[in-house]
């Protein structure tokens, strides 16, 4: 759904994502909610995004989501790997099956091989198409959000060819993102390392999406000045539940809304549903686990040899708007938050809590994620391990005593509209210069 821009300003900014629709992915709605209310903030939105074609996984009810106000300017991505993730996808004839996992492994190569991704053979194409937008509008500031975080590689040649502030938006930490450099991968911590210092130099603004990691990455350059950080979470917009129909579950329903396995996997959820279904707490009839993706093969095991497989529903990939009417119709939702992720917070949690349901989150106490479901008093915290504690959850769930205390004020300061103006103010405070 979009909602009409009413005060365009005269000011410009150039957004550089890969993910925009109708590309299905997480960071898409960060930068679709920005784009919808920048406008009425006083800023025109221009938008450089690889071309459909180049993305493996498309969702085209997405493309309504675009403000009409948002100019969007496409490209060639230019990235191999890519293309060969939207083969993957895409075929299912007996070619496809046949070299579904060679072409696999050899993304898999390029991405492991190329820094800091695959991505950066696409950077020379990036950087021409937002010259095609220098030459012909005014652009008063870019905001660049990554990953893929070859997109900050680019910065140099902004800064030397149009001087104008450049902003950088992490969704997720980079070099402090532990999970990018082991065992194998290790020899990528020192040159990744050495590009995020050179980006984080030239840049007028970095932007984080949690106080943890802002911490993280003060203390790992302490010779930034203060002011050259911001934090800026992700949000939930109210409007895109308006329309939005509960789905009927016949049951009480644990909904996870994303891709689940390997390091964020359910298995330990499933375990503790195997638990309960030996003494009689929970049964197919009155219970189920939906979870959007194909889950991971440990998950599927962990099913299968707990006897609760007819209460476990991978339903893989679905709509945007689909997802949202099992986020809004269950019973409560699960957020999972792996190993090495401690310091970033998934943009579900924001339409979790847009959707007013208890939540039930799996993973580090005292991770970036826990903080806001305390703050906000959403939901519960539970280590990703502890099958006894996720035991009790999924109990007092299906005997009604989950209800969460929510503080409606703290979840409203989530709104995608607040975040923006937030945005907006620090875009306006680059038009005097850029930090020194």
């Amino acid at each position: 759904m979009v909602s009409s821009a009413t005060a365009v300003g005269t000011r410009a900014v150039l957004m550089l994502s890969q993910a925009f629709p109708p590309r299905q992915a997480a960071g898409t709605f960060r930068v679709v909610r920005f784009t919808r209310f920048l406008p009425e903030l006083g800023w025109k939105c221009v938008v450089v995004t690889p071309r459909a074609g180049c993305h493996p996984g498309l969702d085209e009810t997405l493309i309504g989501q675009i403000d009409p106000a948002t100019e969007v300017v496409r490209f060639g991505c230019g990235d191999p790997a890519e293309h060969l993730r939207r083969w993957v996808t895409l075929r299912r004839d007996l070619v496809g099956r046949l070299t579904r996992k060679p072409a696999r492994v050899l993304s898999r190569l390029m991405d492991k091989v190329l820094l800091p991704d695959s991505r950066v053979l696409g950077a020379g194409r990036l950087f021409r198409a937002c010259a095609r937008v220098f030459a012909s509008r005014r652009v008063d500031v870019v905001w660049i959000t990554g990953p893929p975080f070859s997109y900050f590689r680019i910065v140099p040649r902004l800064k030397k060819v149009f001087g104008v502030p450049v902003v950088l938006d992490l969704r997720d930490p980079w070099t402090t993102g532990d999970l990018r450099y082991e065992g194998r991968d290790r020899w990528r911590l020192k040159h990744e390392r050495r590009m995020e210092g050179e980006a984080f130099a030239l840049a007028d603004r970095v932007v984080l999406n949690s106080e943890l990691c802002h911490r993280a990455y003060r203390r790992l350059y302490p010779d930034l000045p203060e002011d050259r950080w911001a934090v800026l979470t992700n949000g939930y917009d109210p409007e895109e539940f308006a329309d939005v129909q509960p789905e009927p579950f016949d049951r009480t329903v644990l909904v996870h809304g994303g891709l689940s396995g390997g390091n964020r996997t359910a298995r330990w959820l499933i375990e503790a549903m195997s638990l309960l279904y030996r003494a009689g707490v929970l049964s197919p009839a009155s219970f189920r686990y939906v979870s959007y993706g194909p889950g991971g093969p440990e998950e599927h095991e962990a099913a299968v040899a707990g006897g609760v497989a007819d209460m476990v529903e991978f339903r893989g990939s679905r709509s945007h708007k689909e997802v949202l009417s099992a986020v809004k119709g269950a019973g409560a939702l699960l957020l999972i938050v792996g190993s090495g992720h401690e310091t970033s917070i998934p943009g579900k949690l924001y339409e979790y809590l847009g959707a007013g349901r208890p939540v039930i989150m799996a993973g580090a106490p005292d991770c970036a994620a826990a903080d806001v479901i305390r703050e906000t008093g959403a939901g519960r915290v539970v280590a990703l391990n502890d099958v006894e504690g996720l035991a009790d959850c999924l109990r007092d769930l299906v005997w009604g005593r989950l209800a969460s205390r929510r503080d409606e004020g703290r979840v409203r300061a989530y709104e995608s509209r607040s975040i923006s103006r937030r945005l907006a103010d620090l875009l306006a405070s680059l038009m005097d210069g850029p930090a020194k």
